[in-house]
C-alpha cells in the first residue's frame, strides 16, 4: 500500500552551522574553479610586455600540492617588443655592432620537457639570420649566449608568476564566503535536508 513520507527541506541560508559547514565541505571536494580570466589577463600582460603570442591551449600546469607542479607556456614573441628589452643587457660596444650588421632575430620559448609543466621545463629558442665573417661570429656568439640566458629567465620568471596568480586565485575561490556564492547559485532553492545533504527530486 502507498506510504506518503513528509520531509522538510531547508535553503542554505536556513540550515544550522554544522550543516552549512558539511555542505561547503562536500561542495569543496568536487569544485573546479574556472581559470579563464587568468589565463586571459596573462596572455594580455605577455603581449604588452615582451610581444607574446600566445595561444591558450599552449598553457600547461600543474598544482598545487606536488613537489613537480608548477606552470608553463610556449609561444613566439615579436621580435620588435622583446629585442630592445634584450639589448638593456649589452654593452655599448655590443649595441654598436647589432646596429652596425644586419642580423634577423626570432625568438620563441620551447618545452624541453614533457614529464611536468613547471617553469625548468621549458627555455628559450633564438634562430637567426646573419651573414657574418669568423672574426664578427665572436663577438655575436658573446651576444646570443646573452640573449639566450636573458630570454629563458624571463620565460621561466613569467611561467613562476603565472603560477602564483594560479594558486592565489584558486585559494580565493576556495574560501568558504566564496564557496558560499556558488552553493547558492547552484541551488537557489529549499533542497537541503536537515543534516545538509542534497534531496534530489
Amino acid at each position: 500500500m502507498p506510504e506518503q513520507v513528509k520531509i522538510t527541506l531547508f535553503s542554505f541560508d536556513e540550515l544550522s552551522e554544522e550543516s552549512q559547514q558539511n555542505v561547503i565541505e562536500r561542495f569543496r571536494d568536487g569544485y573546479e574553479p574556472y581559470y579563464e580570466a587568468v589565463y586571459e589577463d596573462f596572455v594580455e600582460r605577455m603581449k604588452e610586455d615582451f610581444g607574446a603570442k600566445i595561444d591558450l591551449r599552449e598553457i600547461t600546469w600543474s598544482g598545487f600540492w606536488s613537489q613537480g607542479d608548477g606552470a608553463s607556456f610556449i609561444c613566439d614573441f615579436d621580435t620588435e617588443v622583446l629585442l630592445p628589452k634584450l639589448k638593456e643587457e649589452l654593452n655599448e660596444d655590443q649595441i654598436a655592432f647589432l646596429d652596425s650588421h644586419d642580423i634577423a632575430f626570432y625568438f620563441s620559448s620551447i618545452r624541453t620537457s614533457y614529464r611536468y609543466s613547471h617553469e625548468n621545463t621549458i627555455a628559450g629558442k633564438i634562430d637567426y639570420d646573419a651573414d657574418l665573417n669568423q672574426e664578427d661570429m665572436k663577438t655575436f656568439e658573446e651576444i646570443y649566449d646573452i640573449f639566450d640566458n636573458k630570454l629563458t629567465e624571463i620565460i621561466r620568471k613569467e611561467s613562476r608568476n603565472l603560477y602564483r596568480q594560479l594558486e592565489d586565485f584558486y585559494d580565493s575561490e576556495m574560501e568558504d564566503e566564496r564557496l558560499i556564492e556558488e552553493i547558492k547559485e547552484c541551488y537557489p532553492d529549499c533542497c537541503f535536508r536537515e543534516d545538509g545533504t542534497v534531496f534530489k527530486q
